[in-house]
């Protein structure tokens, strides 16, 4: 069984690769991305400049850092991925902050717009296991202590009898400027949590940021 697997439609999907605009709201690129529209001139050019209204759910720090990010040039892009990951043969601990599993490297200065939770396989055995999502320039290892940059999502308890259960679904907790933080992972949350073998458990990760870079893969946990 793959650790982690890319998940859209019935394969692999990247949204997007490199998404430039052009005329009034018009995207191109191998792929459109309709989350994000553009109003009034929105040129983005080879010169990287950019003008007119963004319009990203409404939220105007999204919109104040999208602009920025054009102004940037390069690669930056609006990135946006699904990640199951499989907590099988893991093993938790009771050391507050240990990394217990790892989802992505993002590039420097990434700038996070969303990142959501749901359980996709209810967790076994029944133990409390309280975790934060968070990024981190710790080095990766097993229960390495992590110092978290961002907790993306704070606080929660995959526990089958609350959010380890197939179908719940979590929020983003703290949402923006990712300057140091580049290893995206779960952490042991306090030194409450149970220390038996997980045997089954997994959970899809939606993370959605601006960066010059694409997400890479890491399955090192």
């Amino acid at each position: 069984m793959a650790d982690k697997t890319i998940l859209g439609g019935g394969g692999p999907v990247e949204i997007p690769g490199n998404v430039t605009s052009s005329g009034t709201g018009t995207h191109s690129g191998h792929q459109t991305m309709a989350q994000v529209t553009t109003t009034g001139t929105g040129a983005h050019s080879g010169t990287n400049t950019f003008s007119g209204t963004t319009n990203l759910h409404g939220n105007a720090k999204v919109q104040e850092l999208l602009t920025k990010a054009h102004s940037a040039g390069g690669a930056h892009a609006v990135y946006e991925r699904v990640y199951e990951i499989d907590f099988d043969g893991r093993t938790p601990t009771a050391t507050d902050n240990g990394m217990i599993k790892t989802v992505a490297t993002l590039p420097a200065d990434a700038a996070l717009i969303d990142c959501n939770l749901i359980c996709s396989e209810t967790f076994a055995p029944n133990q409390t296991l309280v975790l934060d999502l968070v990024t981190t320039a710790t080095t990766v290892g097993s229960n390495a202590v992590t110092t978290a940059v961002v907790e993306a999502i704070a606080n929660f308890d995959l526990d089958p009898d609350t959010t380890g259960g197939a179908g719940k679904a979590l929020p983003a907790s703290n949402l923006g400027a990712n300057t140091t933080g580049v290893t995206l992972a779960f952490i042991n949350k306090g030194t409450g949590n149970g220390t038996a073998e997980i045997t089954a458990g997994k959970v899809l990760v939606y993370l959605k940021y601006i960066g010059s870079a694409a997400p890479v893969t890491l399955t090192t946990l």
